[in-house]
């Protein structure tokens, strides 16, 4: 027999939680994946060419939005920066911090 009885149940229990959990799931499969890219990086091994990470580079430009969407996870009702004081949200970014980090 290639799985035992015991095993089948574990992994069918464990099935049913990815599938109503599966979002949860998602997360930390990607955490695990940016926590080993991260390492990796930290010891100075650079990517070979066409490899594909880092996978993901924001800018934020501004931390200032004209709109107030409700839905929007930023500067909506219960968004990330709504309590910024304006001091924190007319700051921009330079042009010289995006030359260096892209050029």
């Amino acid at each position: 027999m290639l799985f035992s009885r015991t095993r089948l149940k574990l992994y069918w229990r464990l099935w049913k939680t990815v599938k109503a959990n599966y979002g949860y799931y998602f997360y930390a499969l990607r955490r695990r994946q940016s926590t080993r890219i991260k390492k990796i990086l930290k010891q100075g091994c650079m990517p070979s060419a066409g490899s594909h990470f880092p996978t993901k580079l924001n800018l934020r430009l501004l931390y200032e939005c004209n709109f107030r969407c409700k839905m929007c996870g930023q500067w909506g009702k219960t968004g990330t920066y709504v309590g910024y004081d304006k001091s924190k949200r007319r700051k921009q970014l330079d042009v010289e911090v995006i030359d260096r980090n892209l050029g």
